[in-house]
């Protein structure tokens, strides 16, 4: 795919297709290569762009702003389209275990939470006698969420909406465990919470091998693509708004990087 390059800022790329279109891209949608050359960005481009242009004539200088190159194993999603970012989490600040609290501006509410290596490891705790579970809050409708885990010696990852009002109430999950993907709709919260399984998928997720998932919402239907299977719910529910996002996990040794949050709204 060639692109011109507009802008790059908290890890986010702003680009224009050879057609004119406009795309928005997380940095490690990239080859390796381009990836690097964002990173050196803002220090090898020290040009007056009030004064000149951005693409230079030499060789050296020109490579993202004529072509940026998608890793085809990140799913980009051409159902809805991403209309702004609310969160890109990199997960590059190093922490010790944290049981409670804030962890890279998520929060940690069950379990035990650990940022290593550009990693968010969580393990789930035998006295808690609850998955652990990771939060953020926000305020958003329709929504696209998009992420790298790896499942590890876990028996599922989960990814989790709870709606806006006080205390929060569930809403939605996409679950994934080593030979299935489902989806369900989900009502309550505690020990009043009900769940209504929509659709499973039987698919062989590797896992010790790090998967990309997209997860758009809008209206009240749900999709999850996952490398290359598709996973499609609707329900009334789903069109609820969402206040809250989770990151859950039963058992031990999942991980989780490169999580960004967009509000959506459909790609016509």
């Amino acid at each position: 795919m060639n692109a011109e390059l507009i802008e790059f800022r908290n890890r986010v790329v702003s680009s224009k297709s050879s057609s004119g279109k406009r795309m928005i891209l997380n940095i490690n949608q990239l080859v390796v290569e381009d990836q690097v050359y964002l990173e050196n960005w803002p220090i090898t481009n020290k040009l007056d762009h009030a004064k000149k242009p951005f693409i230079k004539k030499n060789e050296t200088e020109i490579s993202l702003c004529k072509r940026i190159t998608v890793d085809d194993s990140d799913p980009v999603g051409n159902l809805y389209k991403r209309e702004e970012l609310i969160v890109s989490t990199p997960f590059n600040q190093p922490t010790p275990l944290i049981y409670k609290g804030l962890i890279n501006d998520w929060k940690v509410g069950k379990g035990a939470w650990r940022v290593e290596s550009g990693v968010l490891h969580g393990d789930e705790l035998p006295d808690d006698k609850h998955a652990s579970s990771c939060t953020f809050r926000l305020e958003a409708t329709d929504l696209i969420i998009q992420a790298q885990f790896k499942l590890g010696t876990a028996k599922l990852v989960s990814f989790g909406c709870r709606d806006n009002v006080p205390p929060n109430l569930h809403l939605a999950r996409t679950f994934v465990s080593p030979d299935s993907i489902w989806i369900q709709t989900m009502s309550g919260i505690a020990k009043t919470t009900k769940s209504q399984k929509l659709v499973t998928h039987k698919a062989l997720i590797d896992p010790n091998s790090w998967h990309h998932i997209l997860i758009e919402i809008l209206g009240g239907h749900y999709r999850v693509t996952l490398g290359n299977h598709i996973v499609e719910a609707r329900h009334e529910r789903f069109k609820d708004a969402k206040g809250i996002i989770a990151l859950i996990t039963k058992g031990t040794g999942a991980q989780f990087k490169n999580i960004s949050i967009w509000r959506a709204k459909e790609n016509l």
